[in-house]
């Protein structure tokens, strides 16, 4: 409740949005997140609608319009997760053109923990979309970000996903060499999940003999 009775606040008093911008958009972030771990998705797209009204009238300085721009890019990711939760592959799909033309103009302004998540998640939709080919460009887009930071458990599903994506695309001249790169990368961490171990020896047994 504090932080709707805050956004209440700043809203009733609109010079308040105006000389805090960043404090209002990221408690309006932070209300969205609130409604997507609740599952009140249709909050969620309230909330999200009025970030984005908010910020296409809303006069900023330069350095505030891209901290603003960077929350909303990772709500893009938040949605292409409900979408994914929700199995409405469709929908997340029809977003991603958005996403990119926003990527193309704020990338740069993205903290990496945002922009690879964003950049897995739309592989994930394009992957239930079956367009495996659109799916392992954005994936690799995430491999062969130099920023990223190579231990993060994003990184290491990332890393997973691929092997998935290049089996359903039949890509076995390439599998060989990918799954053996993943095991040297996951045998190089803390430990190997039961699941990683399965995905793993399944790959293998489907190598060329």
């Amino acid at each position: 409740r504090a932080l709707e009775d805050m956004v209440a606040l700043m809203e009733a008093n609109s010079w308040q949005v105006k000389e805090n911008p960043l404090v209002y958009f990221s408690a309006l972030a932070e209300l969205a997140m609130s409604a997507k771990r609740q599952g009140k998705y249709d909050e969620f797209f309230r909330v999200t609608n009025k970030m984005r009204e908010k910020a296409a009238v809303l006069q900023t300085s330069r350095l505030e319009k891209d901290k603003i721009k960077a929350v909303l890019l990772g709500n893009y990711s938040t949605q292409l997760e409900i979408c994914e939760e929700t199995g409405d592959f469709p929908a997340g799909e029809q977003l991603i053109p958005e996403i990119q033309a926003q990527l193309e103009e704020n990338e740069k302004a993205m903290s990496t923990k945002v922009l690879i998540n964003l950049l897995l998640n739309a592989s994930v939709i394009y992957f239930g979309q079956r367009k495996y080919s659109d799916s392992l460009a954005w994936l690799n887009r995430l491999l062969n970000d130099t920023r990223h930071d190579a231990r993060s458990d994003t990184y290491r599903s990332a890393k997973i996903f691929s092997l998935i994506v290049h089996f359903e695309m039949g890509n076995q001249d390439l599998l060989e060499y990918i799954t053996r790169s993943t095991y040297r990368y996951l045998y190089r961490k803390d430990r190997l999940y039961q699941f990683e171990n399965i995905l793993l020896d399944f790959m293998r047994k489907k190598m060329p003999r």
